[in-house]
């Protein structure tokens, strides 16, 4: 059975052509979430979160052949509510507990300065350079030119400096 067929099916209401998709695009889905969370309960919390949705949005889906694209998008959107509501924290206690990478109150003065960016620019420091991410797969996520990510890093490091630099001031 082809992949349109199995949408339509699905947006009749079909719940076997509905969990046949899923399966489809489980694995891929999963990665999303993995790749924005770093951990495999949120994750998979991600991934149930989307089913749910795309189950009960299933017959707003317009066009059978963009359903890949439509539930990606939920996914990126579903994980970009997340990341928001966290306000891309990082607890006091996984700070301490860092195993030497980091000078403990520098790191927390960075954690500080970093949520006075504006939160687009929070994301993609926090993606580059603590999850490693490259410009391009940055570019690709936001679905924007590279050189849009390395102006927003080079403004992101700009800004940051300039806050360190007052930092003395601030933190005594």
């Amino acid at each position: 059975m082809d992949f349109e067929r199995l949408v339509k099916k699905a947006k009749k209401g079909d719940e076997q052509a509905f969990y046949d998709l899923m399966l489809n695009v489980r694995d891929p889905l999963y990665r999303i979430a993995f790749r924005y969370f770093g951990n495999e309960n949120d994750a998979l919390d991600a991934l149930q979160e989307v089913t749910y949705k795309a189950y009960i949005k299933m017959g707003k889906l317009r066009k059978a052949n963009r359903f890949k694209a439509w539930i990606f998008k939920i996914m990126i959107n579903h994980c970009n509510d997340i990341w928001n509501k966290r306000k891309r924290t990082i607890p006091v206690e996984q700070i301490i507990d860092n195993h030497g990478k980091h000078d403990s109150y520098q790191y927390i003065i960075l954690q500080d300065l970093l949520t006075s960016l504006d939160p687009n620019l929070q994301e993609v420091i926090q993606l580059k350079y603590f999850e490693d991410w490259t410009i391009k797969q940055i570019a690709s996520w936001k679905r924007v030119p590279e050189g849009t990510v390395k102006t927003w890093l080079k403004r992101s490091l700009i800004m940051l400096k300039m806050e360190w630099e007052k930092g003395d001031e601030r933190y005594g």
